[in-house]
């Protein structure tokens, strides 16, 4: 209970504040009756004393010394009855308690000591009575909530009526979650993640002000509230001073289990709901493998799917996730993120996010005009992730496609990018599917296996070592690269037509093949290329 609350109260009215800049916002949780000068240094905090100040009738400048000591010991108020020793006080005594903000009350001679000390005392024994009334109260409502399994804005909406101020659930990336009324239209989003960012790590409840899209300054005060230890939500509550009593600490902290409880349970929820959009992914990506065109249109159709036939995947992907956290947080933050890229890329069109939980990656596949759009949501914003989750992200961008099948094909490029892709020059944390020469190509294979194809494939033009067998492989393989083109050939290697006529017909009879079958062509490609590895 607040001082001025009790001074409102009919029961009071006969007491007198003789300093007009008195805080009498101070709490008051008890009262003591004494004439001992050196009574802060045994009294509590928040007391209201009562006495006839018989000490101080001839020295009112010790008076001014007893107030500063109780002001230092956070008592609410000193009431002081006139007339009996102390027959009016110093103005010295009242300008000091001014600067000091610190209320000095007049009891009337009327009235005794022992009738104000037990008005005064069973008033705030009522209010105490009154406040745990409602405290218990409050805590049925929660409970029964969560017995009912509400929602965080059910929630969010009984605190607010309880408290009788507005109140809002920021997320750890400082967006407004939940909040009741109108909170979320009549503040700035980016005042809110100021406001959050300002916030220690290591406190539990932390005031400042916050300013509206009006340009008006509100009282907030902010109660950390971290889910197992991390990712920090915060529960804001709106001109703290208005806070209507009797309210207790109790209830809030019944609130702040009620939401953490909620919010835990809801992430968890979300998490496996996202089992079916990733079920898609994989099917779609399985029926693209296939190149069946016709199904890939009925399954996109048949789920609603955003299709398009030309496009890049991007992959999300953090490389120590499962290093740093157990598995209960993993599913608290993997859905975090997922809940936060969505917000980010509400606004965009022609894109699918999807989820790979095992992988603890998150695939993005969209259309070429939305690549830069999204490069920059990411690049702007992984430093938020990087501090909220402390762990590193990062970016594979595969190769641009365009086919009725380019999810398989773009995303296959994505993932080879996520091990082997070039980083960017300027953000490191994105790679890049870079493009596969010949040699890159057989670069994972066993070089015996490479060896056996040749052999297999060129069969006695691999073995012979002489010049003339090596100038036959060597015509070949260039008449092949210019798709069978004889003067072409002849031209490059600066002989005679009839020349490269004859070497073909030789390599005709050592490989026993008239030259004609494509596929046949395409081998024996390969195979000399392998020869100059």
């Amino acid at each position: 209970m607040k001082l001025i609350e009790l001074l409102n109260d009919k029961k009071f009215n006969y007491f007198v504040v003789m300093n007009e800049e008195a805080d009498l916002d101070k709490e008051i949780t008890t009262v003591e009756s004494t004439e001992t000068p050196d009574v802060y240094s045994y009294i509590g905090d928040n007391a209201l004393i009562i006495t006839t100040a018989m000490y101080y009738a001839d020295k009112q400048e010790e008076l001014i010394l007893l107030i500063e000591n109780l002001s230092e010991k956070n008592c609410c108020g000193l009431a002081i009855k006139v007339e009996r020793f102390l027959k009016v006080l110093d103005n010295s005594v009242i300008e000091r308690a001014n600067e000091l903000k610190f209320p000095i009350l007049l009891i009337p001679a009327h009235k005794t000591l022992g009738e104000v000390y037990q008005d005064v005392l069973m008033h705030i024994w009522q209010d105490t009575n009154d406040e745990l009334i409602f405290a218990l109260n409050s805590q049925k409502v929660f409970s029964n909530m969560l017995l009912q399994d509400q929602n965080l804005r059910g929630i969010l909406m009984t605190l607010s009526n309880i408290l009788k101020v507005e109140t809002a659930l920021i997320d750890p990336f400082g967006n407004i979650e939940y909040s009741s009324s109108n909170f979320a239209r009549a503040f700035d989003k980016n005042n809110i993640r100021s406001l959050a960012s300002k916030i220690p790590s290591d406190v539990k409840y932390y005031s400042d002000t916050l300013e509206n899209i009006k340009e008006e300054k509100f009282n907030v005060g902010v109660y950390t509230m971290k889910l197992t230890a991390h990712y920090p939500y915060y529960l804001l509550l709106l001109n703290t001073e208005r806070l209507s009593y009797p309210v207790s600490s109790f209830i809030i902290d019944q609130a702040l289990f009620s939401i953490a409880f909620t919010t835990t349970r809801e992430l968890n929820i979300e998490y496996h709901k996202l089992e079916k959009k990733e079920s898609l992914f994989l099917n779609l990506i399985k029926l693209c493998s296939r190149e069946d065109e016709e199904q890939i249109l009925e399954f996109v159709h048949s789920n609603k799917m955003d299709y398009f036939t030309s496009g890049r995947t991007i992959i999300l992907y953090f490389p120590d996730f499962s290093k740093l956290f157990p598995s209960h947080l993993q599913i608290i933050g993997y859905t975090l993120i997922y809940n936060w890229l969505a917000k980010k890329f509400e606004k965009l069109e022609h894109y699918n996010l999807y989820p790979l939980r095992n992988e603890k990656m998150y695939i993005v596949q969209t259309s070429e005009k939305n690549i830069s759009k999204i490069i920059d949501i990411l690049n702007k914003n992984v430093e938020v992730l990087k501090k909220v989750l402390e762990i590193d992200i990062n970016i594979a961008i595969g190769a641009e496609f365009h086919s009725y099948n380019f999810q398989y094909q773009s995303y296959t490029e994505a993932l080879k990018a996520v091990e082997h892709g070039t980083e960017n020059v300027d953000f490191q944390h994105i790679k890049i599917s870079r493009p596969q020469d010949f040699k890159s190509l057989f670069s994972h294979i066993n070089s015996y296996e490479l060896t056996f194809f040749a052999q297999s494939i060129l069969g006695d033009l691999y073995e012979a070592d002489s010049k003339n067998y090596a100038d036959y492989r060597d015509t070949l393989r260039k008449w092949l690269m210019n798709k069978t083109d004889v003067s072409k050939t002849a031209r490059e290697m600066y002989i005679h037509r009839n020349t490269v006529i004859y070497r073909l017909e030789r390599c005709k009879e050592i490989l026993n093949s008239d030259l004609n079958d494509p596929d046949e062509l395409f081998n024996l490609e390969i195979a000399l290329n392998l020869l100059e590895m």
